[in-house]
């Protein structure tokens, strides 16, 4: 039994691929990425656990919100049944 060549294949070397040039990044300010508050905005902290942390972070981040608002809304919402 003898092996047959195949008249179509391609034998000759194969080049080599040429990657597409990255380009270069965008150098932005860290202090442009800042979040700046209002006149009447004050900052708020408080220590929760790491993993509720963490959970809540992806909740919002999927839900195309962020903590702070998610926050604000809870605790306006909070304010209305218990302030009265």
């Amino acid at each position: 039994m003898s092996i047959q060549r195949n008249p179509r294949a391609n034998l000759a070397p194969r080049q080599p691929l040429v990657a597409e040039p990255t380009p270069e990044p965008v150098k932005v300010p860290v202090s442009s990425t800042f979040q700046t508050l209002s006149d009447s905005q004050v900052k708020l902290t408080h220590r929760i656990d790491r993993d509720l942390r963490r959970r809540f972070k992806i909740a919002t981040t999927a839900a195309g919100t962020t903590m702070g608002d998610v926050m604000e809304e809870l605790i306006t919402e909070w304010l209305r049944k218990n302030e009265s």
